[in-house]
């Protein structure tokens, strides 16, 4: 299956964030890279979580790529992530009690009021159905995978 990714349209920024950490919890971290509507790359920012959680790291990556976004002078900003249920969070106003104080300040910025919510929500659909139809995918090989097996004589 191909995917694509998509430019930002003019006079927007597409923020693609991502956190990671190894084991759950464990040593993390967080990234963004702010892409101009050209793919140019017009900034990226890391950061160190030392031990933390996937979630958490991802939704440092949202939280600290707005305000990186606020330095920037971003006024149309598309955020991106590939964890849904970070997204889910800053679209519910339920993030982690850690970063809340950083989401509450942000939201009244232009970088954050300009996030288009119906894009996250999109995005969100489109992780969802791009892993469903893996999933699917998963079952037929598998499922393949056993009938020539089968067919073939190979037994437990």
């Amino acid at each position: 299956m191909l995917t694509k990714w998509i430019l930002p349209v003019t006079d927007e920024v597409r923020m693609c964030s991502d956190g990671a950490s190894y084991g759950n919890p464990g040593t993390g971290g967080c990234g963004v890279v702010f892409r101009t509507n050209e793919g140019g790359v017009l900034a990226v920012m890391v950061k160190n979580l030392q031990y933390t959680t996937t979630f958490f790291a991802e939704c440092c990556a949202i939280v600290d790529g707005l305000g990186h976004a606020v330095e920037l002078c971003t006024e149309n900003l598309w955020v991106t992530s590939d964890l849904e249920s970070a997204l889910y969070a800053f679209l519910n106003d339920n993030v982690p009690w850690q970063l809340n104080f950083k989401w509450q300040r942000q939201k009244g910025s232009s970088a954050a009021t300009d996030i288009e919510l119906e894009r996250l929500r999109s995005d969100c659909k489109k992780s969802l159905q791009i892993a469903q139809q893996w999933k699917k995918m998963y079952e037929d090989l598998h499922q393949f995978c056993v009938n020539e097996l089968v067919d073939g004589g190979v037994t437990k």
